[in-house]
Order: structure tokens, then sequence, then C-alpha cells
């Protein structure tokens, strides 16, 4: 029974070390998916970057409007990109936040939208956050954004 006590340790160490690995390739897989998402924003790939979002997405804006739909959402951006081009000057990198059934980001970003007509410039800065859900395939998609513009 003694020897028992001694493997105890071992054991809880070895079960906390497969957790923190499944912890990690799960940060790691979110981390993919927003940055994927970041890359085909900022390459004005609207479909592309649509695939990162989960059909019934839900976004609240700054002003507390929630638009709920990929749909509602690819109507609005589509109007965005065909009225300015994007750019993105910066954004951090995330930080995650795991949870049993879904991961939280949150990063800043500084972007300027140039109108295509005009070619004035509106630079937003803000944070933006997003709710992800891990999908029967092991892929990770939004299914809650929201921003805040400083």
């Amino acid at each position: 029974m003694k020897i028992l006590y001694l493997f105890i340790p071992f054991i809880i160490l070895g079960c906390q070390s497969e957790t923190n690995k499944n912890l990690e390739t799960e940060r790691q897989a979110v981390l993919e998916a927003w940055t994927g998402l970041y890359n085909e924003y900022s390459a004005g790939n609207l479909d592309q970057m649509l695939t990162y979002y989960e059909d019934d997405i839900i976004r609240m804006g700054t002003n507390g409007t929630i638009q709920k739909g990929k749909e509602k959402f690819r109507k609005n951006w589509k109007q965005t990109y065909r009225e300015n081009d994007v750019e993105i000057l910066d954004y951090s990198q995330p930080t995650i936040l795991m949870a049993s059934d879904h991961v939280t980001t949150y990063n800043t970003y500084d972007e300027i939208f140039v109108s295509k007509q005009s070619k004035d410039t509106t630079r937003v800065t803000g944070t933006w956050i997003a709710i992800w859900k891990k999908q029967e395939d092991g892929s990770w998609k939004a299914r809650m954004t929201t921003w805040h513009l400083e």
C-alpha cells in the first residue's frame, strides 16, 4: 500500500501534463483560426473570411445593434468592401481565454478605411472580442463577436 502512495503524485502529474498538452493544442487551433480570419479580412476575401464564422453568428456593434446570421454579415461587408479599401495598420496578438465549452479571444486593432470614391480616410482603432466554439469537424469558428472603438 505504501508503494501505491509513492506513485500517486506521479500519476497526478502525468494527468496534469496530458491536460496541459490538450489545452495547448486547443489554444494553438484557436490561434490558427483567428490568424486565418484576420489574414482573409486584411486581404478583402469576404467569402473566405466568412468560413471562420458559424452560420448563426451573433455580432453586437458598439451602439448595441445586434446582427444575427452570416448572410446579414455578408451583406454589410460586401457594401463596406464595395465602398472602401481596408488597410490594417496593426493588430495585436490575441489574448486567449480557455473555458470548458468555448474560447474567448480579444485583441486591439488599428485600421484605415479608404473611400474608393473620394479617397477620404477614416482611421479606426479599438478592441475586437470573439467567442469561439469548436465544431464537430474539430475546427473552431466564431459564434459571437463585438468590437469597441477607442
